[in-house]
């Protein structure tokens, strides 16, 4: 197989995964140039492309939503028939098989890699907008915050942060994982769905102690809403690792904190509508750092770039880092 063919599908892994280009693009974003291929190694590259998406470990646990993965395998199969190549029969099997699965998943599993090791994996929204926010996925913007907290890691060094406004965590999640050394890190959403899926997601990122994990899943239980149906309990089934997703948002609804840990790091997920917060709850968090994706209206002074972008997103939206000023 060419070289150049081979090293850019190495790249694969990172833009399939993290769901942030359209399917039909995935290809063309990963570099991945058909011409430079032959109808000779064609079946190899196929089996390759396999290995590093369909076949990768993550997705028989984490796996992307059926159309997603359906509009992925029919963009491999028209660059192979526009050059009357053959198609395998692993990937028209796998066509075939997700042509008969079903469409319109409302939530569906993104990873996104930034190193050899680290893995975020988070259960998001396939829609802008769900359950009236905008909050239940992840978005440009808190890539390039980490992008540049990466580069400039003293910002956050022993402080106690609070983040505004976290959404399902990528930005607190991958601070974590990624070992920045914090006295405290509280996550913080008014949004009941949006916190139930921020908890989720941290608990798939970063699991407890069983103990704790037991406890916490006995105290979730008494909360379980008489208005989840049927469906909505399978659904949440299909989709948590640990606790009923319904009874979590049941839960937010009446409820305002939790408490978990991260390595030696005191985690809080906090319910806080910042339009309306007193003086005396801002105080109660001692914040030292306040971190947010967004801050339109205030004071402010931007900030240097970041150099090196670590994921696979749509870098072309302008997104600009700054430090809010007195």
């Amino acid at each position: 197989m060419n070289n150049e063919v081979f090293n850019n599908l190495k790249k694969l892994s990172l833009v399939y995964f993290s769901g942030q280009f359209p399917a039909s693009k995935i290809l063309e974003e990963s570099r991945v140039n058909f011409d430079k291929l032959s109808c000779e190694s064609c079946l190899k590259f196929q089996k390759k492309v396999f290995e590093l998406t369909i076949k990768h470990p993550l997705h028989s646990c984490y796996s992307p939503a059926n159309e997603y993965v359906r509009i992925f395998l029919r963009s491999i199969i028209k660059e192979i028939e526009a050059r009357n190549w053959e198609a395998s029969d692993e990937l028209l099997e796998l066509y075939g098989y997700y042509v008969s699965q079903p469409a319109g998943q409302d939530y569906c599993y993104r990873t996104y890699m930034f190193s050899d090791v680290i893995n975020v994996t988070l259960l998001e929204s396939t829609s802008i907008i769900s359950n009236g926010s905008t909050g239940l996925r992840t978005w440009p913007a808190a890539f390039n915050l980490y992008e540049w907290l990466a580069e400039n890691s003293g910002f956050l060094e022993g402080k106690k942060v609070i983040e505004l406004g976290s959404g399902i965590g990528f930005l607190g999640i991958t601070i974590l994982k990624a070992g920045f050394h914090l006295a405290g890190y509280t996550f913080s959403d008014c949004h009941p769905t949006v916190l139930s899926l921020l908890e989720t997601n941290f608990l798939l990122n970063h699991p407890q102690d069983k103990d704790l994990e037991t406890e916490r899943k006995e105290s979730f239980h008494k909360f379980v809403s008489q208005d989840c149906n049927d469906d909505r309990r399978k659904e949440a089934g299909t989709v948590s690792r640990s606790m009923n997703w319904c009874e979590r948002e049941y839960f937010w609804q009446r409820n305002s904190k939790v408490n978990y840990m991260s390595g030696e790091t005191d985690v809080k997920i906090v319910k806080i509508d910042w339009t309306n917060l007193l003086y005396h709850q801002f105080c109660d968090l001692q914040p030292e750092v306040l971190i947010a994706t967004g801050a339109n209206g205030l004071r402010h002074e931007e900030l240097k770039e970041r150099v090196n972008q670590l994921f696979a997103y749509d870098a072309s939206q302008k997104v600009v880092t700054i430090k809010i000023t007195a």
